[in-house]
């Protein structure tokens, strides 16, 4: 989806840093180790960013790109501008063993129910996997929808 939209693309990749030896062969953080956007993608952020008053799964529009920032509308119509971001992993001393710096935000066409947990969305599209499906989740997808819903199975 993200290729049918005639803008320039962005690559942001995260660099990360490790302290007094600490190595993790899994990537350890929630910015993504890489992400493509362009304007006009619809987006969600990936974790909290309080200064920003963002929470892990707001969901934006990419208004303006640059290399190291992105301003992004959100829902709310707030235009805000997001520059790379620091995120810090704890070893269990509670001292900095990593950090990554990169781009906490992923093009989001779709969300699992599990994301938009605790979400009011104003549609919902729910697309129901009869191998998977469940009471308690279909609650939860329904439960998210402030003005129309749409079943699909």
């Amino acid at each position: 989806m993200l290729s049918k939209l005639q803008k320039r693309q962005y690559v942001y990749e995260s660099k990360i840093v490790y302290r007094n030896g600490y190595v993790n062969a899994e990537w350890p953080f929630q910015t993504p180790n890489t992400v493509t956007l362009k304007k006009g993608a619809p987006v969600i952020c990936l974790r909290n960013l309080p200064d920003l008053n963002l929470a892990n799964g707001t969901q934006a529009i990419i208004v303006k790109l640059k290399e190291d920032y992105i301003v992004i509308l959100t829902r709310d119509n707030s235009k805000l501008t997001i520059h790379l971001q620091k995120e810090s992993l704890f070893n269990n001393k509670h001292n900095i063993v990593a950090e990554c710096i990169g781009m906490p935000f992923t093009v989001a066409y779709a969300m699992t129910i599990h994301k938009v947990q605790g979400l009011t969305l104003d549609n919902v599209v729910i697309h129901i996997n009869r191998e998977q499906f469940t009471h308690h989740l279909f609650y939860v997808a329904m439960s998210r929808q402030f003005y129309s819903l749409s079943l699909t199975y």
